[in-house]
């Protein structure tokens, strides 16, 4: 199962948690001695086909597969010739990752490109935060890829409304803190709500009308 991130430069709090678990939680290799080692960095060490680091692991399994049992991969990296039952997408968009429409598109192509990494039959699961309208994510709603589940921090998705996953006070505290654009990417999943619109000088085009053109050759 390969877990993705938007970079293989990114750290792995996630993945890194996964690994510390089944090495250091002995009521959990107990319970599963028959899939946890019980010592797998010395296992590894011993083993070469036994992977035990912080990108990749494998733990005890009757298949024989080239693909380890979980991967960090980042949308940057893909590797080649892996085939994998889940494909996990974690924060694989992020504020960076809208910055101009080309960064938009070669994000969605490598995204593309990642698919190819599930078998048929396999099982996708997508987790991330909307920074803008057009991104990959909205690619893949458009797509059809998934069913969205959209968890607003209020109860009518707006600042106004009632906290559903913080108290009050807290919540008031995240309102005064943040823009009205933060606020609606990172609690209610919605970059275009609010009223601050802005625009990139980069992002337009300048051109001459052929009238004003006409004139500029026949003026004396």
């Amino acid at each position: 199962m390969p877990f993705f991130l938007r970079s293989s430069l990114l750290p792995l709090p996630s993945f890194v948690r996964s690994n510390g678990e089944f090495e250091s939680n002995e009521t959990l290799k107990k319970a599963f001695s028959d899939i946890l080692f019980k010592d797998p960095t010395n296992e590894s060490k011993t083993n070469r086909r036994n992977k035990w680091n912080e990108r990749e692991f494998i733990v005890k399994r009757s298949a024989n597969r080239k693909e380890s049992t979980l991967t960090a991969q980042g949308l940057d990296s893909l590797r080649t010739g892996a085939h994998y039952d889940i494909l996990i997408f974690d924060d694989v968009i992020t504020e960076k990752s809208v910055s101009s429409p080309e960064m938009v598109e070669k994000i969605t192509q490598n995204f593309e490109l990642s698919l190819s990494m599930s078998k048929q039959g396999g099982v996708k699961r997508f987790i991330g935060t909307r920074y803008s309208y057009g991104d990959t994510y909205q690619h893949m709603i458009d797509k059809k890829m998934a069913t969205p589940r959209i968890y607003m921090a209020t109860s009518d998705g707006t600042a106004t409304g009632t906290p559903v996953l913080f108290t009050q006070e807290y919540w008031d505290t995240k309102v005064n803190e943040n823009s009205t654009h933060t606020l609606n990417c990172q609690y209610f999943q919605n970059p275009l709500a609010g009223t601050e619109k802005t625009f990139h000088v980069e992002d337009l085009n300048f051109f001459v009308s052929r009238t004003t053109f006409h004139q500029g050759l026949f003026t004396w």
